[in-house]
């Protein structure tokens, strides 16, 4: 078995170079282990024509990759050293007798040293127009020429070994295509399951309400009032959650445009507060906004008001819902800081519970997503929407959510970090 050595020379490129390696990279075979079949092709292209080395080299951007082969150690080699990289910019057969005998090759660093080629036949792989890689034969020993037969040989397993590159790009492109359609199914799935499920609520919540209320006198015994109230309270968290399914819906399916317009921040925070205040107040939290010297003054975002208003909305109510467990009863805090080196403004919503560690962290901001213990942080009929709707609208302003940090029992903040272009200077005008 052979090595190839780490020297590089310089090569060409195909016209087609960004389109080749997506093409390339669809096939899904780049690092991957040796494909069975593409290796009972080498073998037996080596059997067929006598030769010691037979690859199927796949061309990446720096390297060759041989996802089959015979005859030679390694899995990769430089590009700049091979060979088949001659072959694909032609996307024609490159058959050199004898390398010594030809000018471009005769000081080449893999003929003067080992594995010492003296002949090279390289067919090019062509996948929906571009040369992928080769089928590659190499020996020590010069061969003048190739039979009819040989070259036909080579040809025929050349072309099987492209056959089954363009299906393994197919089986990709297929793949996702399914997946997509799948995704879309479950979108329309939600948005209908939400539509269905707000009428009945609707009816349930009212009429549970007028009990509760007595609107028709007092109730015996009063047990049932209770019960009302569990009806009720039962009632609006499956409202919230058919809310927030709609929502998610209509962003994940992208029914939802942005409309910028420039806000203050501190305005948008205010407004963000006030919107979960009473829901904060019966859960027993403090919730406050940081002291004004902890924004920058005049401070004016170009955002979707609406929308932005809506991810901190739904962060909020995660931290109010779900982010007390461990029994804290310290404050919830919204901060505003401006990065002023990296001109990015971002929300930072903290809260004094239990904490979440990333692995929980990407587990919630999946939809339907929870943490590894929902019961260790008060998930109780957490449904799992709240946070992966604030990730899609926050990235809709092309910015990040993120957990920001976490220390146990001191609890966790959640960021959520704007592009620089999305804040506005005194004289700036409005921007899309």
């Amino acid at each position: 078995m052979h090595t190839i050595p780490t020297a590089v020379l310089k090569i060409p490129v195909p016209f087609n170079e960004s389109y080749r390696r997506s093409v390339l990279e669809d096939c899904g075979l780049l690092d991957g282990p040796v494909d069975p079949e593409l290796q009972r092709i080498v073998s037996l292209a080596a059997r067929r024509l006598s030769v010691p080395i037979a690859l199927v080299s796949l061309i990446d951007s720096a390297r060759q990759w041989f996802v089959a082969q015979e005859g030679l150690a390694d899995r990769e080699s430089p590009r700049d050293l091979a060979f088949c990289a001659h072959t694909i910019v032609e996307s024609a057969p490159l058959i050199i007798g004898d390398t010594l005998l030809d000018p471009a090759f005769c000081d080449h660093p893999l003929v003067v040293g080992a594995p010492h080629i003296r002949f090279y036949a390289g067919m090019p792989l062509i996948v929906d127009g571009a040369a992928v890689g080769t089928l590659c034969l190499v020996d020590a020993v010069p061969r003048p020429h190739l039979t009819p037969d040989e070259r036909a040989d080579l040809e025929d397993l050349a072309e099987l070994a492209a056959g089954l590159l363009r299906a393994r790009r197919d089986l990709g492109a297929d793949s996702q295509i399914r997946k997509a359609e799948q995704e879309i199914e479950r979108t329309r799935a939600l948005a209908l399951l939400s539509h269905e499920l707000r009428t009945p609520l609707n009816a349930i919540i009212g009429f549970a309400e007028l009990i509760a209320d007595e609107v028709k006198g007092p109730i015996i015994p009063p047990v049932y009032r209770d019960y009302a109230e569990s009806m009720r309270d039962g009632g609006r968290r499956l409202e919230r959650f058919a809310e927030r399914m709609l929502r998610y819906t209509e962003v994940a399916s992208g029914h939802v445009e942005v409309h910028n317009q420039r806000i203050e921040a501190r305005v948008l925070a205010e407004q963000a507060v006030e919107l979960v205040a009473a829901r904060a107040q019966a859960a027993g939290v403090a919730l406050r906004l940081a002291p004004m010297t902890a924004f920058v003054e005049g401070l004016v975002l170009k955002v979707d008001p609406q929308l932005l208003e809506q991810a901190l909305f739904q962060v909020l109510s995660n931290a109010i819902e779900h982010g007390r467990g461990g029994g804290s009863d310290g404050p919830l805090d919204v901060l505003l800081t401006w990065e002023v080196d990296a001109g990015q403004a971002s929300f930072v919503i903290r809260d004094t519970g239990i904490g979440l560690s990333q692995q929980d962290w990407d587990s919630v901001i999946a939809p339907f997503g929870c943490a590894a213990d929902p019961i260790a942080r008060g998930d109780s009929g957490h449904l799992g929407l709240g946070l992966a709707l604030a990730k899609r609208l926050v990235e809709l302003h092309s910015g990040t959510l993120r957990l920001d940090d976490c220390e146990g029992a001191s609890g966790c903040s959640i960021r959520i970090t704007l592009p620089h272009w999305r804040t506005a200077t005194a004289d700036d005008t409005a921007r899309p």
